[in-house]
């Protein structure tokens, strides 16, 4: 009957019923409130027994009392307890109906007075029944024994207990008292020893249910942060759920997507490849058709040149001299025409290599000299060049064809737009250092001159730079656009500087090439102009063999050996030139790169096989113009290169220096 009197101490969510939310405090109460809410609920609920207690108590102590006591004391007191009771009861089913209309120290003070009442009503029976001593003992242990039940419910609020217990121990003492009997007075000091234990009863009771009330709150509070904690950690399960879902999801889409970009690009690729393989093809192709082209537009000219020189050397009459002169100038001019566009060619499909040799300054700007002197000549210009001292012993490596070039073609252009007048050229070097040398040339001239809005357009644009002149200046002009793009090639600078007032011209350029490793001088014996006498003089008799396949210049270079005395074999395709090599010994081979049956470079090959052959120089004769012609040559096993036309200055010379090089 007592035991919901203590709270349940559990770790369970909290009842969320209607009853039990009508019977809890408000949540928005926290900390000492919420526990002081929770004793006066506890009071309350323990109130329906408690009234029903002292009802049941007041009616048998007025069946008991019913010969002692005057029946209208009796059925007075029997209303006064039920009046109190009522008041109880009454106060214990408005809080439940209505818990929020007053707050809970307001409803503990109703239900403290009302127990109050009842602590009065017991004190009045006490009073009542004093006189009669036979009864007095058993009404002073049923009003103990209620006092005693008290403590349970009424202990979660004393000071309702204390209303309760205390008149009604305070009556019993008095009348004890009054009786004056030692055992009376023992029984007051009795009394006295119960009160106090009741009280201290009630106290640890009343510890005891606020302990419970704590631990309980804090048990709720435990398990609403538990129960908080579980629902984050099912949110976070619901989301590591989902998110593993979209990651499968995810890769799933991100494996498709590896394995169609894995498509494309191997689709790409392979597109590249082809890509790459046609451009090769085509790179291929052009450079052959290149190649056949300058081989198939030379060979004709070199034909021309080479008859045109021959009759020259047999000429005697002077009309017939300067026609064979204007012819062959004429017939360089187109060769040289034909070389530009070669080489113009070769640098736009970007296969034009420089050279990477060892030379000598002064013989590049001794060719010079001797080149254009008879333009000179012709167009009746004073040419001058001007070198500084350390021009002419100075050793540098490059590449000097494509060098002579550039100086060959501004002092040529020069010579031409002179108007009669005087052609500068200056050769010098800028900046010194061990490994490399800036070299610094320059050719001015009085000419036509150059407008300074054109002077940027005539280095690198085709046509003249004042094109209103007349066609008197003919020529297709590939020149200067062309050194533009040598220049470049070799990491130089290229420029021009004019002052139109008085028709004058520079056209200037820097280059810096390293120095050459080599001290000695390279193999080339006399001046050119007596290489043919130093033939005659020291190598008459020595046997070359010729392996050519055109007629016509078999017939030039058999005169122009014949002529300086050597003695000539013939052999008109490779295979013969093979045999005829094992066959006999000769001094030196001039092999023509491209013949039928065996070509020159395989033929060489071939012919350094044979043990008699590995020391014999071999000098390519060919029309070829490209760059890479020569480095395969060597590569095959030649010695030299010799290009056609040929020229028999150069063809002697290069022969002597072979001729006069121990075979050993």
């Amino acid at each position: 009957m007592y035991v919901s009197c203590l709270p349940t101490t559990h770790c369970s969510r909290p009842d969320t019923s209607a009853e039990s939310a009508c019977r809890s405090p408000p949540a928005a109460l926290a900390g000492d409130e919420r526990i002081e809410a929770e004793r006066i609920d506890l009071l309350f609920r323990n109130g329906r027994a408690s009234d029903l207690f002292v009802l049941v108590a007041a009616l048998l102590f007025v069946v008991l009392l019913e010969a002692e006591i005057a029946p209208e004391i009796r059925f007075a007191w029997l209303a006064f307890m039920l009046i109190g009771g009522g008041a109880r009861l009454a106060l214990v089913v408005w809080r439940q109906r209505s818990p929020d209309s007053a707050s809970s120290a307001r409803w503990a003070l109703r239900y403290t007075l009302a127990t109050a009442w009842l602590g009065v009503g017991w004190a009045c029976l006490i009073i009542g029944t004093a006189g009669d001593l036979a009864l007095s003992p058993l009404t002073i242990l049923a009003v103990l024994g209620v006092c005693a039940l008290a403590v349970p419910l009424l202990a979660s609020h004393r000071f309702a207990l204390y209303l309760h217990t205390l008149p009604a121990l305070a009556a019993m003492a008095c009348s004890l008292l009054l009786a004056g009997d030692p055992a009376s007075l023992l029984l007051v000091v009795l009394v006295a020893l119960f009160g106090l234990l009741l009280l201290h009863s009630g106290a640890i009771f009343n510890a005891l249910l606020l302990n419970s009330l704590r631990q309980r709150r804090e048990h709720e509070t435990m398990a609403g942060e538990l129960n908080a904690q579980r629902d984050i950690a099912k949110d976070l399960a619901r989301q590591l759920r989902d998110e593993a879902e979209q990651r499968r999801a995810a890769e799933g889409v991100l494996a498709a997507q590896r394995a169609n970009l894995e498509a494309v690009v191997a689709q790409h690729t392979r597109e590249l490849t082809l890509s790459k393989e046609f451009a090769e093809a085509a790179r291929r192709a052009q450079s052959r058709l290149l190649a056949d082209m300058s081989y198939e537009l030379r060979r004709p000219m070199n034909d021309i040149l080479s008859m045109s020189e021959l009759a020259l050397c047999r000429a005697t009459d002077a009309a017939q001299i300067e026609e064979l002169n204007e012819a062959m100038h004429e017939s360089r001019h187109l060769l040289e025409l034909i070389d530009d566009i070669v080489d113009w060619s070769q640098i736009e499909a970007e296969h034009l290599t420089l050279a990477n040799v060892d030379f000598r300054l002064g013989e590049l700007v001794e060719q010079l000299g001797a080149l254009l002197a008879a333009r000179a000549r012709e167009n009746r210009v004073v040419l001058r060049i001007d070198a500084d001292p350390v021009v002419s012993d100075c050793r540098l490596r490059g590449d000097p064809q494509r060098l002579g070039q550039i100086l060959s073609t501004l002092t040529g252009n020069a010579v031409r737009f002179s108007r009669h007048r005087s052609v500068s050229v200056g050769v010098g070097v800028g900046e010194e250092s061990a490994q490399s040398v800036r070299l610094r040339c320059a050719v001015a001239d009085v000419g036509i001159g150059v407008p300074l809005d054109e002077s940027g357009r005539c280095l690198t644009g085709f046509g003249q730079a004042n094109a209103s002149l007349p066609r008197r200046y003919h020529g297709a002009e590939l020149g200067l656009a062309m050194c533009t793009r040598l220049v470049g090639l070799m990491n130089g600078e290229i420029g021009v500087a004019s002052r139109p007032d008085d028709e004058a011209s520079i056209f200037w350029f820097t280059v810096r090439l390293p120095r050459s490793v080599q001290t000695a001088s390279e193999p080339g014996g006399p001046v050119r102009a007596l290489a043919r006498d130093a033939l005659m003089a020291q190598h008459r008799g020595r046997v070359i063999l010729l392996a050519e396949d055109e007629p016509l210049n078999q017939i030039v270079c058999r005169e122009i050996l014949e002529d300086a005395g050597l003695s000539v074999a013939i052999a008109p395709d490779g295979e013969s030139a093979l045999r005829m090599a094992g066959a006999a010994k000769y001094d030196l081979i001039l092999m023509d790169v491209r013949m039928p049956k065996l070509d020159g470079l395989a033929a060489t090959r071939a012919i350094r096989q044979l043990p008699a052959m590995a020391r014999v120089p071999i000098v390519a004769v060919t029309a070829s113009a490209f760059a890479g012609d020569r480095q395969r040559c060597l590569a095959a096993g030649m010695n030299d290169f010799v290009a056609k036309p040929l020229v028999p200055g150069v063809l002697c010379a290069t022969i002597l220096a072979w001729l006069d090089r121990p075979c050993g």
